[in-house]
């Protein structure tokens, strides 16, 4: 099989897709179609694999897990997001085994506005 013909074989059948799947799901064929028409456009951010900017938004990054274990582990510190980011903060410099586990995961920042922006 040509490429170009693999083309057009994709593109029928995400013409089919669109005509059978409910208009929440058509997402899916139009990025095929799109895929199809132009072959520079990237594929994984037409699916919603990969976002438009940032390390955490490609799949398979440990940020996501990261941001949500930081969240986790002071869900139970008492007092605002400051609070929060200052007792995180507090046991950095401690050398925290839990917090350390999380920063080889993926680096735990040490600014405390880019604390906040995770723990908002």
């Amino acid at each position: 099989m040509t490429p170009h013909d693999a083309a057009e074989r994709i593109a029928r059948i995400a013409r089919h897709m669109a005509e059978v799947l409910p208009p929440s799901d058509r997402w899916l064929p139009a990025a095929l179609l799109r895929r199809v028409r132009d072959p520079e456009t990237d594929l994984d951010r037409l699916l919603g694999l990969r976002g438009n900017g940032g390390r955490g938004r490609f799949l398979g990054s440990p940020i996501p897990e990261r941001d949500r274990r930081l969240r986790e582990l002071v869900a139970l510190v008492d007092g605002s997001a400051t609070n929060k980011a200052e007792h995180i903060l507090d046991r950095l410099r401690q050398d925290d085994p839990e917090l350390l586990a999380i920063d080889r995961l993926a680096r735990i920042p040490r600014s405390r506005r880019q604390l906040l922006r995770i723990l908002a």
